[in-house]
């Protein structure tokens, strides 16, 4: 799996984990990668930390450097492209195989809806969609 499959994991977000998800639900290798794509972004973006941390405690604000920490992490991640085409089967690669299928769905409906040319905002809007999707199974790192 290559780092920029392996970062989506990182958007839905960056550095930690929400409700019932849990980071040692996922590989070894998607955690190393999420820690990677996390101080790639954190370091590229200049957002506070304590506000990506606020969000995977499911606090979502209007930063704009995190919404662009969020679209840096999708990019690298290669769940998005420049030009602001999603690919979920990227994003649902990364995730236990219990996990795949309600994601699949929320992150492609999500996708559908996030209809905004600015990618900062675009990622802002799927993250923030797939939290009122499905807040149990929402996750940020």
């Amino acid at each position: 799996m290559t780092l920029k499959y392996s970062f989506y994991l990182l958007c839905i977000c960056s550095l930690g984990v929400y409700a019932k998800v849990d980071i040692s639900m996922f590989s070894h290798e998607t955690q190393d990668m999420v820690k990677t794509l996390h101080e790639t972004c954190i370091k590229e973006v200049g957002v506070d930390e304590e506000i990506v941390n606020k969000v995977i405690d499911g606090n979502l604000s209007e930063d704009d450097k995190l919404k662009c920490y969020m679209k840096c992490v999708m990019v690298e991640g290669g769940v998005m492209d420049e030009k602001g085409e999603t690919n979920t089967e990227a994003f649902v690669e990364l995730l236990p195989e219990s996990l795949k299928e309600a994601h699949r769905e929320s992150f492609t409906k999500c996708s559908a809806k996030a209809d905004n040319d600015d990618l900062c905002e675009k990622a802002f809007e799927i993250v923030k969609c797939s939290k009122e999707e499905d807040e149990d199974n929402f996750f940020f790192f």
